[in-house]
């Protein structure tokens, strides 16, 4: 899950809250790894998400428990456009996940990495729970 993903769906409980939902009643594995974890980190301490520093605190604790923590091996750059996007196709590729969730068009423009597909969230819904999930 990108990070815009990760504000939509957890900080600003809008129309993704279903991926929230998911998240906590663990019908998929999050992947997360350092990079991703201290990017979600800065982007929810920004004054206009208003939380107070225990619930940052807070946040982040849940985050790591419940998502999955890849050590990130891998290193290469793809994405030409925001080199900064490569930190999730790393830990998609080292946590061996099926999907990279993003709203993202440099991402998005990727469709597929090493067999991994690239979905924005209202296709990975409907591609997901349409599976029987």
């Amino acid at each position: 899950m990108d990070t815009n993903v990760f504000v939509s769906a957890v900080l600003l409980h809008g129309r993704l809250n279903r991926i929230a939902d998911l998240v906590l009643k663990r019908a998929f594995t999050w992947l997360i790894s350092r990079e991703i974890l201290e990017e979600y980190a800065i982007v929810a301490s920004r004054p206009l998400y208003r939380l107070s520093e225990d619930e940052l605190e807070s946040l982040l604790y849940q985050i790591k428990e419940r998502a999955e923590w890849v050590e990130v091996t891998s290193a290469f750059s793809v994405v030409k456009q925001d080199p900064a996007d490569d930190k999730f196709l790393a830990c998609a590729l080292d946590g061996r996940a099926d999907w990279i969730v993003t709203g993202d068009r440099h991402l998005l423009a990727l469709r597929e990495f090493r067999g991994i597909r690239i979905n924005p969230p209202a296709e990975f819904l409907k591609t997901f729970l349409g599976s029987g999930a």
